[in-house]
């Protein structure tokens, strides 16, 4: 059942899983247990994360691997909760500079 879901909603996540052997682990060194967690939770369908104190950093972390495992309705929902309900004068600056390193227009407009 885990290979059809990650196949149907994680196709790239689901090949970089598959290419272990036998019974080695997978080693995910990019991102932090916490976002991991997030990550395996929104490609079950869980919403994103509303009730952390570092919601900015994990969304980021996870538009990040959204994006390198070419999950493009995870790393949709992510812009969409940055742009619309997450901008702070506290967190301005760190979502700025995340956009124009993702060179995302829509964010760095903000």
């Amino acid at each position: 059942a885990h290979q059809t879901i990650l196949k149907s909603f994680a196709p790239r996540f689901a090949e970089f899983c598959e290419r272990r052997h036998g019974n080695e682990a997978i080693v995910i060194d990019d991102m932090s247990p916490l976002a991991f967690n997030y990550f395996l939770r929104c490609i079950y369908g869980a919403s994103l994360p509303t009730d952390t104190k570092n919601q900015v950093e994990i969304l980021m972390k996870l538009h990040r691997a959204a994006d390198k495992y070419q999950i493009s309705s995870l790393k949709k929902q992510v812009e969409e909760r940055l742009e619309t309900s997450l901008l702070t004068a506290e967190n301005a600056i760190e979502i700025v500079f995340y956009a124009i390193e993702k060179k995302h227009t829509k964010l760095k407009d903000l």
